[in-house]
């Protein structure tokens, strides 16, 4: 695990716990994705300043987000059926 990675699991106070937790929701998460990342940036556009840099094409169109899906192609993928947690920044797709 990179050090980036351990300074924000610190810096949320991200523990095991937390990650059964989560691993626990994620059939939820993953049925619900398309209508929860709406919510997000629907909520994320209410305020100006994020409105402004969502908005912005340098930031919208960076090289990292190209290889991430859109909004509606969340939870296309079948989900994975490992009971176990997955490690913050791996991709279980």
């Amino acid at each position: 695990m990179s050090e980036d990675i351990k300074r924000l699991l610190a810096f949320f106070a991200y523990d095991e716990a937390d990650r059964w937790l989560l691993a626990g929701l994620r059939p939820l998460l993953e049925k619900h994705a398309d209508s929860l990342v709406s919510a997000f940036y629907r909520h994320l556009l209410s305020f100006p300043e994020t409105q402004e840099l969502l908005r912005n094409p340098q930031v919208r169109d960076r090289p990292h987000l190209e290889n991430h899906p859109e909004p509606a192609q969340h939870g296309a993928a079948e989900p994975t059926t490992d009971p176990r947690p997955a490690e913050l920044g791996a991709v279980t797709r």
